[in-house]
């Protein structure tokens, strides 16, 4: 597989967290193909200081709408830097019609129906990375691996489209 970022040559990246008083915490070694998001509440959740911030800042990469039902669920709050910011969608409950003011930016409306159905399964989810019987970037690659047939990984995404239209 060839990144455009770097080349064809295999490689590895090192995604660091840093502290507000610009010291590191943690560090996971990542693929240079591999995408940052999954692997942002790593280091918040399994860093051998029991780092706590009160906001997690990232930048796009690092951004999914899965990450922001995570950090919702886990009760934390993400801030992340959108360089897209101008082509994000907001997601509505029932009809976007009922904003006509918003309509240029508004995406499709919160499918619940699919929330309601798997909300057991996502509290479970949540427990077990809260206890950390799950890795958060181990569960996503695997729930996101058969995104299509996965409709948990569906419903976690629907509460994320809710989590980014608040940030946004």
């Amino acid at each position: 597989m060839i990144n455009a970022k770097y080349g064809p040559d295999p490689g590895l990246k090192i995604y660091s967290f840093l502290s507000g008083q610009y010291g590191s915490f943690h560090s996971s070694v990542i693929g240079a193909t591999a995408g940052e998001a999954p692997f942002v509440l790593d280091g918040l959740l399994n860093n051998p200081a029991s780092f706590d911030p009160l906001v997690h800042y990232t930048d796009t990469g690092g951004v999914s709408d899965h990450v922001f039902a995570l950090f919702h669920l886990l009760g934390m709050t993400f801030a992340p830097r959108l360089r897209d910011f101008p082509d994000r969608k907001l997601a509505c409950f029932g009809s976007a019609k009922a904003w006509p003011t918003l309509s240029p930016i508004m995406g499709k409306p919160i499918n619940e129906e699919v929330i309601r159905q798997h909300w057991g399964d996502i509290m479970r989810l949540a427990a077990s990375i809260r206890d950390k019987s799950l890795k958060p970037s181990e569960i996503l690659r695997k729930l996101g691996a058969y995104r299509q047939q996965n409709r948990l990984y569906l419903a976690l995404g629907e509460i994320g489209r809710i989590e980014r239209t608040l940030v946004l």
